[in-house]
């Protein structure tokens, strides 16, 4: 057991490294909606599958389906404790397969994912939160914040956007 988790140690921490950028963005600019999010459904699914898709573009085929469960869990339990949240309260909260929210959660999803990897979606253009986050690639982070953070990503503010947008129309 020790061997695996000394395998898994290098995913684990670049999973989290990648993953948790939009969540300190969220945090960093707006903290009072931070430990709320593990209360949303929207919010605690679309960062478990951000952090499942991030998870497989780091593991990708070096490792099993089991082995990337694992990291997957693990970087999802570390951020939600890390935002003030409760690894197994945020886990119920993630929608089911076949639920009706679900779709429009990975829709939104999808469209970050896709700026991320192929960049910006003229299409897309004529969403405001699209644009505005494409318009802020690479816009400095919040100063002083305990992050680190030092730039912000178009795909990075677009997920907290998202996140925001639904944390406050609640």
């Amino acid at each position: 057991m020790l061997g695996l988790f000394s395998r898994l140690r290098k995913p684990v921490e670049r999973v989290h490294a990648i993953s948790s950028r939009p969540l300190r963005i969220l945090e960093s600019r707006q903290s009072s909606l931070a430990p709320m999010q593990w209360q949303s459904h929207y919010c605690s699914t679309m960062v478990y599958f951000w952090v499942a898709v991030v998870t497989e573009e780091v593991c990708r085929s070096k490792y099993s389906e089991d082995e990337k469960h694992r990291v997957l869990q693990r970087v999802f339990a570390r951020i939600v404790k890390e935002m003030r949240g409760v690894p197994a309260i945020a886990k119920k909260c993630v929608l089911p397969d076949g639920h009706p929210h679900r779709l429009k959660t990975l829709a939104d999803l999808k469209r970050a994912v896709e700026l991320r990897r192929n960049g910006a979606d003229a299409r897309l253009m004529i969403y405001a939160d699209y644009r505005e986050a494409v318009e802020g690639d690479g816009r400095p982070a919040v100063f002083g914040n305990h992050w680190g953070v030092r730039t912000e990503a178009a795909h990075e503010i677009l997920l907290a956007r998202y996140l925001a947008s639904n944390l406050t129309a609640r």
